[in-house]
């Protein structure tokens, strides 16, 4: 598996990145066409997991304020889900973390993913929400060094 990553939507890697989050969250999960797409998408890195050149799986980062970012549109093609990509996906935006002296990631779990994202050390806060009239929580990881 390889992954790439590019900040913004000039890149060639955009295309793979959205197609995915449509086929994932639109198509599959029905969430909402007119959201998928936001002004973070011009702003954030983005990172598409590729296996024997398809695009397999995406994720993306926003930079926030005081050294944190937020992750978000994590989606892996329902094909490749037990094979790890998931868990690829997190664990390079977790080291690019570290490598950009980031302080702490965090992100909103979908409820029935939280045990995923607890097995890499994120901790939950806070109640159940809904979401695009999914529940989810709050999930916070601090970064060191």
């Amino acid at each position: 598996m390889e992954i790439k990553s590019a900040i913004g939507q000039q890149s060639p890697l955009i295309d793979d990145a959205l197609n995915l989050r449509q086929h994932v969250f639109i198509n599959e999960q029905g969430f909402d066409p007119l959201i998928e797409v936001d002004e973070y998408d011009d702003v954030a890195l983005h990172i598409v997991a590729y296996i024997d050149n398809q695009p397999v799986g995406v994720a993306r980062l926003i930079f926030q304020e005081n050294n944190k970012a937020k992750i978000g549109r994590v989606a892996v093609l329902k094909a490749y889900r037990a094979l790890g990509v998931g868990k690829q996906l997190m664990e390079y935006l977790i080291n690019y973390a570290q490598n950009h002296h980031l302080s702490e990631l965090c992100l909103s779990s979908q409820l029935h993913a939280k045990h995923f994202y607890a097995k890499l050390g994120f901790q939950a806060q806070g109640d159940v929400y809904l979401e695009e009239e999914a529940e989810h929580i709050w999930m916070v990881l601090p970064i060191s060094s």
